[in-house]
């Protein structure tokens, strides 16, 4: 009975001990379902994603900058009708 030859990494391994991969701890980023609806929402939704993904925040962060970017436009808008 013949034994076909083993390649050399396999006496590598048995004579070096391979290091572990190290756990990679991914945060994961809620991302909001851009795949119907009008065109302009899916727009705006995926500019959502994006800045979700980009400055990693969750929903409950980007609602409230949203509230406040809505407040400054708002107060904006109030100020240009008002002079």
């Amino acid at each position: 009975m013949t034994h076909a030859p083993r390649p050399f990494y396999d006496d590598l391994i048995n004579h070096v001990q391979v290091a572990k991969l190290g756990r990679i701890q991914l945060k994961q980023i809620q991302q909001l379902n851009a795949s119907e609806g009008y065109f302009l929402i899916r727009k705006h939704k995926e500019l959502l994603n994006l800045m979700m993904r980009m400055f990693q925040l969750d929903t409950y962060s980007l609602t409230w900058i949203q509230f406040f970017k809505g407040v400054g436009i708002g107060a904006v808008a109030v100020w240009f009708l008002m002079r």
